[in-house]
């Protein structure tokens, strides 16, 4: 009594973190010590489960578990979650899909049969999933945490859950031995597995593109160099020099209303070749008569 006492305060303590607990399954821990011969093989021989409690709240808590079945000499992973983290669709098909991650290392995509109200075990259905319980088995033995992600559809995100691993690569191998005995008992050392479709994840469960590791940074390329040549100083002489409009198609200045600037008007003593009103007329010559030159060009007067 007091040792049961002891276990229930400390199952009510509210904590993140956890130990691993070995305790005889339910199957062996009935048929233990019985007469009968009618026992089957799980009850008959040595048959424990690892288990990990995790308490979130006072009512959330997740338990993570390794236990042996009669069909698979590897040791199955059972998850116990809140009944509230498993989609509707997913209780009426029967069956979830989750990624498993250790660490930052491989991601595997596994398929759990549900036993309601909230228990998902991972079990070695076909050749595929037998072969990444192994590769996640391995990976568990060596690493510190593993990242569970239970899939809820492609347009909502997935409940993750953290499992510390530190003490579990004590008590996995035992474990392991346990399952191959009672595998090899059974008669099933040579597993008869389901097609591999079966366990294939559809592009329904999972958000497109998600992943339990840490996504690359996206690598943005060089920003171009540019390089700011130094303004040219205006001369203030330039500025001071004003070019008039000569009509030849030249540079010439503005004033600040934009009209070009004409040169200013000078008073000639000599008179214009290029006036006429203002040459005089020779004598004797009539203003209105044309002009008459002789053989050399000279005018005629």
């Amino acid at each position: 009594m007091d040792s049961a006492l002891a276990l229930e305060q400390q199952g009510w303590q509210v904590s993140q973190a956890g130990t691993w607990s070995i305790l005889p399954h339910g199957s062996y821990a009935q048929g233990a010590g019985s007469a009968s011969k009618l026992l089957r093989v799980d009850e008959a021989l040595p048959n424990h489960k690892a288990s990990l409690l995790l308490r979130e709240s006072i009512t959330r808590k997740v338990t993570f578990s390794l236990t042996c079945l009669m069909q698979s000499p590897e040791p199955a992973l059972e998850l116990e979650v809140p009944a509230l983290d498993i989609r509707m669709q997913d209780s009426f098909n029967g069956f979830v899909f989750a990624r498993f991650c250790v660490d930052e290392g491989d991601e595997f995509s596994l398929r759990g049969e549900l036993s309601p109200p909230g228990k998902i075990i991972f079990a070695p259905l076909t050749q595929g999933q037998n072969e990444a319980l192994k590769a996640l088995k391995e990976a568990m033995a060596q690493g510190e945490t593993l990242k569970i992600a239970l899939l809820q559809g492609s347009t909502a995100t997935p409940k993750v859950y953290e499992i510390p691993l530190a003490g579990l690569n004590e008590i996995l191998g035992d474990l392991s031995a346990e399952c191959q005995n009672i595998a090899n008992v059974a008669g099933h050392g040579t597993v008869s597995f389901l097609p591999d479709y079966l366990t294939k994840e559809s592009d329904k469960y999972a958000p497109r593109d998600y992943t339990l590791k840490p996504k690359e940074p996206a690598i943005l390329p060089p920003e171009p160099v540019i390089v700011e040549e130094p303004p040219i100083e205006a001369n203030p002489q330039d500025e001071a020099v004003t070019i008039p409009f000569t009509g030849d198609g030249s540079r010439a200045s503005i004033d600040a209303q934009g009209n070009v600037i004409e040169a200013p008007a000078t008073e000639s003593t000599e008179p214009s070749n290029q006036d006429p009103a203002s040459q005089e007329l020779p004598q004797g010559a009539d203003a209105l008569s044309p002009m008459q030159i002789d053989e050399n060009g000279m005018p005629i007067f």
